[in-house]
């Protein structure tokens, strides 16, 4: 029987850039994550593939967070779900507690680390009742700055080393391109 490889995308905390590894799905993930360079601690939690249940959660809760679970390393790759790209998230974080600010109102959720901009973003605009014809419109950007991170970014790669926490603001996004 042929041997299947996959190209796996590793997610670091705080690393935009994921480390890259040509593996076989027989591996073990603490095999993949350790041959990739990566230490791992009894404090790191290994999300697979993309979150989006928090796009649909209920928006009325700021307690609410995110059932998904991590990975057990022991599994092996074949047997995780990956979705495409095949991605990881290795972080400390269990949860990342999430506030999302917009016209002077905040709102609160814990998300997966697996979770995309792009998730939380569809959470806010359901938060914050925005009209669907003008929520193309309105992005999130990191509190404090003019950084309109990538939808694709998942919120492993956002947070500061050790910080389970990420701030955003939901502005109209031709305020912020228009200041380039």
């Amino acid at each position: 029987m042929a041997d299947n490889k996959l190209e796996l995308f590793i997610h670091l905390e705080g690393e935009l850039e994921p480390r890259t590894i040509e593996v076989s799905t027989d591996t073990t993930l603490l095999t993949a994550i350790t041959d990739a360079g990566i230490p791992v601690t009894d404090e790191m939690h290994v999300f697979a593939g993309d979150w989006d249940e928090g796009a649909r959660a209920d928006t009325d809760d700021d307690e609410a967070e995110d059932t998904h679970e991590p990975e057990v390393l022991q599994n092996r790759l074949c047997d995780c779900e990956f979705g495409r790209p095949p991605r990881v998230h290795c972080v400390r974080c269990r949860r990342v507690r999430v506030t999302v600010g917009h016209n002077g109102r905040e709102r609160r959720r814990a998300f997966s680390p697996a979770a995309t901009v792009a998730t939380v973003t569809v959470w806010a605009h359901r938060a914050f009742h925005i009209d669907p014809t003008d929520a193309a419109n309105i992005v999130l950007k990191l509190c404090g700055t003019d950084d309109l991170p990538s939808i694709e970014a998942s919120l492993a790669q956002l947070i500061e080393k050790g910080n389970c926490e990420l701030c955003f603001d939901l502005v109209p996004k031709d305020r912020i391109e228009g200041q380039r």
